[in-house]
């Protein structure tokens, strides 16, 4: 597929409008270094570059630092073609449909067919309309049981990576942070950077969070 010639030929375009260029950016490969090298107090800093199990030195020439190559669309490659984002327990193929015609369009950073006719309706929330793209859908505190499966999905999987590795796990009595921020998940004894218990709080953005 990478040497047939008009796969190379589109690729070599950008999307014809704006948007598009934006999403296309988002899903690029992104390369991430394993150990974060950010002085404390500075913005990217992280409690982890010191207590990372890795073999690799702070001070390790750029040429032999580790990094982590991460694919946001590569998930994909998972799912069957007739898969589709619907809870429902039977398989409603209008449903699957539009599912898939929703995020495709998303991802390409095109208006949504089926919100066309909603388009500058307003929300219920009275501060914003609804719009093609779905952004304010995706943002609004009055829609938030439509992504409230998707955290605790989320969730879940990242409940199991601490249990499979051995650690004790709540989310039923989670305590407040020191700043007292409510959180979803503790993990008893993880001993992180002289802290005791590990505190998550997991929460989703959306492409264009301020929507």
């Amino acid at each position: 597929m990478k040497e047939w010639g008009p796969h190379k030929a589109l690729r070599a375009l950008d999307a014809p409008h704006h948007r598009g260029i934006v999403m296309h950016n988002r899903q690029t490969t992104q390369t991430i270094p394993c150990i974060s090298r950010t002085v404390i107090g500075q913005s990217g800093h992280s409690l982890l570059q010191e207590f990372m199990p890795d073999d690799e030195e702070l001070d390790s020439v750029s040429s032999k630092q580790k990094v982590l190559n991460w694919t946001p669309l590569v998930w994909l490659n998972s799912l069957s073609h007739h898969t589709g984002f619907s809870t429902s327990v039977d398989f409603n193929k209008s449903k699957v449909m539009q599912d898939w015609t929703a995020w495709n369009c998303q991802q390409l950073g095109l208006p949504i067919p089926h919100l066309k006719t909603f388009s500058h309706h307003a929300c219920t929330c009275r501060r914003f309309a609804i719009d093609e793209f779905g952004d304010h859908l995706h943002c609004c505190t009055q829609h938030a049981g439509a992504t409230t499966g998707a955290h605790e999905h989320i969730l879940t999987a990242v409940q199991q990576l601490f249990t499979t590795a051995g650690y004790k796990t709540n989310r039923k009595h989670v305590p407040h942070s020191r700043g007292l921020k409510k959180a979803d998940l503790v993990v008893k004894d993880f001993l992180l950077s002289c802290i005791r218990d590990l505190i998550i709080d997991v929460s989703l953005r959306h492409e264009f969070h301020v929507a």
